[in-house]
């Protein structure tokens, strides 16, 4: 993978907030096209998992993903703003995490 884990939390906070957007504009096209964005970037994420050398944090990651997945999925039914906040939130600390230098590793 070529994309920085840092930079893909980046995409996928754009993308979300690009939903967040269009769900106050009521622009259900725009909605969907920032959930599809956010939901790609999830795959990545995934993709960027090593589980031979990431050790236990490979797998906790992995499960966290997945709840973005599944939050992302809600969101486009629902179209909770507070859904969005929620991932935004968490998407902040990760990202601080490895803007820190609390992640060392290829996960």
């Amino acid at each position: 993978m070529s994309v920085p884990v840092p930079e893909l939390y980046g995409r996928l906070a754009e993308a979300l907030q690009t939903a967040d957007t269009a769900i106050v504009r009521r622009d259900t096209t725009g909605k969907l096209s920032g959930l599809d964005v956010a939901t790609a970037v999830v795959f990545d994420l995934f993709a960027a998992l090593d589980f031979e050398s990431g050790g236990e944090l490979a797998p906790r990651l992995a499960a966290l993903y997945s709840y973005f997945a599944s939050e992302i999925l809600y969101v486009s039914r629902s179209e909770d703003r507070q859904q969005i906040r929620g991932l935004l939130d968490m998407i902040g600390v990760l990202t601080g995490t490895w803007h820190d230098g609390g992640v060392k590793m290829r996960c």
